[in-house]
C-alpha cells in the first residue's frame, strides 16, 4: 500500500510537468506572436518613411525639371529600399491580411519608377501627368491602407499580450500545485537520504579516513572498491613523496606533514570527483581512476605536478606508476604494476622538496657552494637558496666585534620590516645566541628563544620563535656569523639545519682566508717589484724616486679611467719594471750627464726591447705587464720606438703609463735642464696630445685634479693627488 501511494504521487507529479511545460510552450508562442505583429507595425512604420522620402524626391525633381545624378541615385536607393521592405512584407507569415497593402505599394513603385523615367528623359509634362494620375493616388491608398493595417496589428498584439498574461498566471497556479505534489513525492526520498548520511557517519565512524590528509586510508579504500560495479575499466595509481626523509630531518616532522596535507589536496583538486583516493603509508598514495586508463592516468597525474609547481614556491615532487584493471579483480597484480612503474620513475626522476628546483638535497646544496669563489657570490646568491631549502623565514650574515654587530646581508620570507629593524641597530655582545657563537667558535641554536636565557630584551619586538648562528672565522678570530630565524612558528633546529649554516660560515671564512693570503702575496710581489726599481734607480742617480712617483700616477690615473682592479694592478707591475732593460745599458752611457750622441741614443732606446726580454723569463708576469716595459715609449703619432707602432696599436697600459713617465721625466731636476713647474708640464703633454700621446687618456691626465698635484721640484716623495 505505501509502495503504491509513491508510485501515485510520482504519476502526478510527472502529469503536472507536463501541463507546466505546455502551459509554458503556450505562453512563449504567445510572446512570438506578439513580438511579430510589432516587428510587422516597425516594418509598415519603415515603408511610411520611405514613401516620404521618395515624394520629397519626386518634388525635388519636378521643381528642378530634371532629374540630377545625386537625385537619380537617392531616388535608385530608396526605390531599393521600398522593394527590400515589400519582399519582407510578404514573408512576414501575413500574406492574406497584408496583400492589399502588398499590392498598392508594388502600384506605387512601379509609377515611382515610370515618374523618373520620364524625368530622366526630359518628358517633364509627361512626368507631372504621371504624378498626378498614378503617384499621388497610389501614395494617398498606401498610407491609408497601412494606417488601417497598423490599427489592426496594435489591436491583434494587445489581445495576445493580454492572453498571455492569463496564461502566465496559469503557470504560476500549476506551479505552486506542482511543487506541492513534488514536496510530497520527495518526501519519501528526502527520508532515503537521511537514512544515507546516517550510514555514511557510521562507516565514518569505523574510522575509514587518514586523520592527517583526510583522505581514505586502506580500509577505507577497501570498502569504497568493493562497493564499485563489476566490470569498469579503471587505472590504479601508486605516488610515492621523493625523499620525504631529508624534509623532515631539515624542517622537522611538522614540515613534513604540511608537504603531506599539500600533496592530498593537490590530488583532490587534479582527480576526478569519481576517484577513489588514499593514503597507502608513510609518503605513499593510492588512487584507483574508474573509466581511466593507462595514459589517461598518467597526464592527469603530470597536471598534478604542474599544479604543485605553481601552487608553492617550495616545489613539491613525487614519482608515480600506473596499472590498469578491472572492477571486481583483486588489486594485487594492479598494483604491483604501478609499484614498479613507480619505482622506475623515481629512478629517472630525482626530487624533493626545494626552492626554484635548484639544489634537491642538502648535498647537492653543499657541493654547488664550493664553487662559488667571492663572498658576493655567496652572500648573493647561496644565502638565498639556502634558506628557501631550510625553509626557515630569515637567514641573515652579520659581522661585527666584541663592541656590536650590523647585518652584512640577509634574505627572508616576507619579513621586510623585522630585518629592517634588525639592520638598522648595532647589538652589543652582552649575550644572545650570536655572541654565544662568536665567544665559543662553534654553532649554537635555540628552538624555543623566548623562553631561551640567552635571548636579548632588545629583539623581543621581533617575536623570534627558533634561531641559530655559526660563527666565521678568520685568522682564528671570529668576524661574523651566519644567522637563521623563524618567527612565525616553531622550527627546530636540526643537525641538517646545522650543517647548512655551519657550511655556508665555513665557505665564507675560506673566501677570506684566500683572499687574505692573495693580498699578501701581492703586496710581496709588489714589494719585490718595488725593490727591483729601486736598485735600477742606484744606478742612475739622477732618477731617485721616479719610480715610486710614476707607480702611484699610474694607479691614479687608471683609476680615473675606470679599468678593472686587475688591471690597474697589472699596470702598476709594469711601473714598477718599465725601466728593467737599463740593467743592459752601459754604465757610460746610462751615468752620462750631459746629451746623448746619435750612436749613444740608440743604445739606450735598446733598454725598452731588453727590459721586455728580461721580463719575460720572470714567471708569472702578465702580458699587460711585459707590454708597458716593451712599449712605453712607442708615440701616437708612430714615430716612438723600438717598433713604431701608432694609435690604438700601442697596447692601452703602454699609453697611460707613457703619459706619467714623460710627466715625472718634465717636473724632474736633470744637470741639463731645471724642473718644469706643474702648469708648464700639462701645457707640454695637453700640446702632445695625438702627437705623442693618446688623447683620450691626456684628457683623463689633465682632469685627474686640476691643480692639485703636491710635489716640490726635484723631490723624491711620491706625488699626492687630491684637492
Amino acid at each position: 500500500m505505501r509502495g503504491t501511494r509513491v508510485h501515485s504521487r510520482w504519476l502526478l507529479a510527472i502529469v503536472g510537468i507536463a501541463l507546466l511545460a505546455g502551459i509554458v510552450l503556450s505562453v512563449e508562442r504567445l510572446r512570438s506572436y506578439v513580438v511579430a505583429q510589432y516587428e510587422i507595425v516597425t516594418l509598415l512604420s519603415d515603408i511610411g518613411s520611405v514613401a516620404n522620402r521618395i515624394s520629397a524626391l519626386e518634388w525635388q525633381a519636378v521643381s528642378l525639371g530634371r532629374v540630377s545624378s545625386e537625385l537619380g541615385e537617392a531616388h535608385d536607393r530608396q526605390v531599393g529600399n521600398l522593394r527590400r521592405d515589400a519582399r519582407r512584407l510578404m514573408g512576414s507569415g501575413n500574406p492574406q491580411e497584408l496583400r492589399e497593402v502588398t499590392q498598392a505599394l508594388t502600384a506605387y513603385t512601379a509609377g515611382v519608377d515610370a515618374e523618373f523615367r520620364a524625368l530622366r528623359a526630359g518628358r517633364i509634362e509627361l512626368a507631372r501627368e504621371i504624378d498626378e494620375t498614378r503617384v499621388d493616388p497610389m501614395y494617398t491608398t498606401l498610407t491609408r491602407l497601412m494606417d488601417a493595417s497598423t490599427q489592426r496589428l496594435r489591436e491583434k498584439a494587445q489581445r495576445a499580450e493580454q492572453l498571455s498574461r492569463l496564461v502566465s498566471a496559469g503557470v504560476i497556479v500549476v506551479g505552486l500545485l506542482l511543487l506541492i505534489g513534488l514536496t510530497l513525492a520527495f518526501e519519501g526520498l528526502a527520508r532515503r537520504a537521511r537514512l544515507a548520511v546516517d550510514e555514511r557517519r557510521r562507516l565514518e565512524a569505523l574510522d575509514i579516513r587518514d586523520a592527517l590528509t583526510g583522505l581514505l586510508n586502506r580500509t577505507g579504500l577497501a570498502r569504497s572498491y568493493a562497493a564499485l560495479d563489476a566490470g569498469l575499466p579503471l587505472a590504479v595509481v601508486m605516488a610515492d613523496l621523493n625523499d620525504l626523509k631529508s624534509t623532515n630531518d631539515v624542517a622537522g616532522h611538522s614540515a613534513g606533514d604540511q608537504v603531506l596535507r599539500r600533496v592530498a589536496h593537490a590530488l583532490q583538486r587534479g582527480l576526478p570527483p569519481e576517484a577513489l583516493l588514499a593514503r597507502w603509508g608513510g609518503d605513499e598514495f593510492l588512487a584507483i581512476l574508474p573509466g581511466t586508463d593507462r595514459s589517461g592516468a598518467e597526464t592527469l597525474l603530470r597536471e598534478v605536478l604542474r599544479d604543485l609547481d605553481s601552487q608553492h614556491r617550495e616545489v613539491v615532487t613525487f614519482a608515480f606508476g600506473v596499472g590498469e584493471a578491472v572492477s571486481g579483480e583483486a588489486l594485487d597484480r594492479p598494483l604491483a604494476v604501478a609499484d614498479a612503474a613507480m619505482y622506475e620513475h623515481k629512478a629517472r626522476v630525482r626530487g624533493t622538496v626545494v626552492s626554484g628546483a635548484r639544489h634537491s638535497t642538502v648535498e647537492e646544496f653543499v657541493a654547488h657552494l664550493a664553487t662559488l669563489g667571492t663572498e658576493h657570490e655567496i652572500l648573493s646568491l647561496a644565502l638565498p637558496t639556502a634558506r628557501a631549502l631550510l625553509g626557515f623565514d630569515v637567514l641573515l650574515y652579520v659581522e661585527g666585534s666584541a663592541q656590536g654587530y650590523h647585518v652584512r646581508a640577509f634574505d627572508s620570507e616576507s619579513l621586510e620590516v623585522p630585518v629592517a629593524l634588525l639592520q638598522g641597530q648595532s647589538t652589543p655582545f652582552a649575550g644572545g645566541v650570536i655572541a654565544a657563537a662568536m665567544a665559543s667558535g662553534q654553532t649554537t641554536w635555540s628552538n624555543d628563544y623566548a623562553t631561551d636565557p640567552r635571548a636579548l630584551p632588545s629583539l623581543g619586538g621581533l617575536r623570534i620563535k627558533s634561531c641559530g648562528a655559526s660563527p666565521m672565522t678568520c685568522r682564528g678570530v671570529a668576524q661574523g656569523a651566519v644567522v637563521i630565524g623563524h618567527l612565525r612558528t616553531w622550527r627546530p633546529v636540526t643537525p641538517q639545519v646545522r650543517r647548512v649554516i655551519e657550511t655556508l660560515a665555513l665557505q665564507l671564512s675560506d673566501v677570506r682566508e684566500r683572499h687574505l693570503m692573495v693580498s699578501d702575496l701581492r703586496r710581496a710581489l709588489e714589494g719585490g717589484q718595488r725593490a727591483l726599481g729601486i736598485a735600477l734607480e742606484l744606478r742612475d742617480l739622477e732618477t731617485a724616486g721616479h719610480t715610486e712617483r710614476v707607480v702611484t700616477l699610474a694607479s691614479e690615473l687608471a683609476r680615473a679611467l675606470k679599468l678593472p682592479q686587475e688591471t690597474q694592478e697589472i699596470l702598476r707591475q709594469g711601473a714598477y719594471l718599465h725601466d728593467l732593460g737599463k740593467l743592459t745599458v752601459p754604465d757610460a752611457v746610462l751615468l752620462k750627464p750631459g746629451r746623448f750622441t746619435p750612436e749613444e741614443r740608440a743604445i739606450m732606446e735598446t733598454h725598452a726591447l731588453r727590459g721586455y726580454e728580461i721580463a719575460s723569463q720572470i714567471a708569472g708576469l702578465p702580458q699587460g705587464t711585459l707590454e708597458v716595459i716593451r712599449s712605453h715609449h712607442e708615440k701616437w703619432d708612430g714615430t716612438g720606438y723600438p717598433a713604431r707602432l701608432c694609435g690604438e696599436a700601442i697596447p692601452l697600459l703602454a699609453r697611460i703609463f707613457a703619459v706619467c713617465d714623460v710627466y715625472d721625466a718634465l717636473t724632474s731636476e736633470r744637470p741639463y735642464k731645471r724642473a718644469w713647474s706643474h702648469q708648464e708640464a700639462l701645457a707640454e703633454i695637453s700640446a702632445q696630445s695625438g702627437r705623442h700621446f693618446d688623447p683620450r687618456v691626456v684628457q683623463a691626465f689633465v682632469e685627474l685634479a686640476p691643480g692639485a698635484w703636491r710635489r716640490a721640484p726635484g723631490a723624491d716623495t711620491p706625488y699626492h693627488v687630491g684637492q
